[in-house]
């Protein structure tokens, strides 16, 4: 009979050709093992249990079809506002873009 158990931690910057430019991703894995052998050791039984956890993505910027839509980016082509702060309603953007087109 075995017991155990494994935890991991993944961080990786993806690359992107549209900003933003670089995402950093976290993931986090928890596995519990169990296994036992049968009487005659010429079989094993192993039970794995785990958990894959992948941590918050946030954009600051997003671009669309040439037009740079951000917060704190330096290069946007429009700065969105703090909504809550502000009172202000936010629109989805899809919608907006398909009605004009």
């Amino acid at each position: 009979m075995r017991f155990g158990g494994t935890l991991t931690r993944e961080k990786d910057n993806v690359s992107r050709t549209v900003q933003p430019f670089e995402v950093v991703n976290v993931f986090n894995g928890y596995q519990l093992d169990y296994s036992i052998l049968s009487l005659d050791n010429s079989q094993e039984i192993q039970i794995a249990v785990g958990l894959l956890d992948q941590s918050e993505v946030t954009l600051d910027c997003v671009q669309r079809t040439g037009i740079l839509l951000g917060g704190d980016c330096a290069d946007a082509d429009f700065r969105l506002l703090d909504g809550v702060l502000f009172e202000v309603r936010v629109y989805d953007v899809n919608r907006f873009t398909q009605s004009l087109s």
